[in-house]
């Protein structure tokens, strides 16, 4: 199995469908009925629901709160490792690095959660710790994607440009670790080109683009990103603006007597 194939059906356990509302609206009933058969397996699908919802929208401080509530009574691999990405948006890069932990200390065979804890050590200059992930990865993915992050993070360019040339190489190398790795090397405009096709081929990894790019990418770089008129176009057409995010929170805000929570943008809490 090619090293990019591995772990990356992070979403297996719930729906795939891309239409957020249609989403949250499923997890709203199950939350207001417990005998609703979504629930007939655990009984706090919706909290799970509605958090990889939140998540998707950019409302990460929520979609945490809506994770630890699921966590009071449940565990899901799935929702905890993806907490990890929701703390990199909100740049808490060092409680990231101690939810992937969390992760490894429960499966430690989670390649996605190792290589992700490797990427934020690099990023954070503690290259020691990275080194022994990176260890860890290598004896069964020889050349991987934190890898590359270690060669760039110490500021050695052409042996990652180097490294990145060689893994392009791969067959079936995927569209949102192209897009990813020349973003990361500069080349801003092929990597929103190349996110552009993975989002037309519905590629899963796209409902996390946000947190994508705060895990693997210089926030200098990201803000470039972010203002570039393809990007922005990229944002609306998969549902997630300023528009959505309002209707999101008033719809989620109705449960609030039943979760106890009440969503705010990210900036205001």
């Amino acid at each position: 199995m090619p090293w990019f194939d591995i772990d990356r059906n992070l979403d297996s356990d719930f729906d795939t469908e891309w239409d957020l509302k249609r989403l949250a609206e499923q997890a709203r009933e199950m939350l207001l009925d417990p005998s609703h058969p979504g629930n007939a397996t655990d009984p706090n699908y919706g909290y799970s629901e509605l958090a990889f919802v939140l998540m998707r929208s950019d409302l990460h401080q929520s979609a945490i709160l809506f994770t630890e509530k699921y966590q009071q009574q449940s565990r899901s691999a799935t929702l905890e490792h993806t907490m990890g990405l929701s703390l990199c948006a909100l740049r808490r890069y060092d409680k990231a690095i101690d939810q992937f932990t969390a992760v490894l200390d429960q499966d430690s065979d989670s390649v996605s959660s190792r290589s992700n804890r490797a990427t934020l050590y690099c990023r954070t200059g503690q290259y020691s710790k990275a080194e022994i992930d990176l260890a860890i990865i290598a004896s069964s993915i020889p050349m991987n994607w934190a890898h590359l992050h270690f060669l760039f993070w110490r500021d050695d360019g052409d042996a990652a440009r180097e490294y990145f040339d060689e893994m392009q190489t791969r067959k079936n190398f995927p569209l949102d670790f192209k897009a990813l790795g020349c973003c990361l090397l500069g080349n801003i405009d092929e990597g929103i080109q190349y996110f552009e096709q993975a989002y037309q081929q519905r590629n899963d990894e796209m409902k996390y683009l946000h947190m994508l790019l705060y895990l693997n990418l210089p926030e200098s770089i990201i803000e470039e990103a972010e203002r570039h008129p393809r990007y922005k176009a990229l944002r609306r057409e998969m549902g997630v603006d300023d528009a959505w995010r309002e209707e999101l929170i008033r719809m989620t805000n109705e449960l609030t007597d039943v979760t106890g929570i009440h969503v705010q943008l990210d900036e205001s809490y």
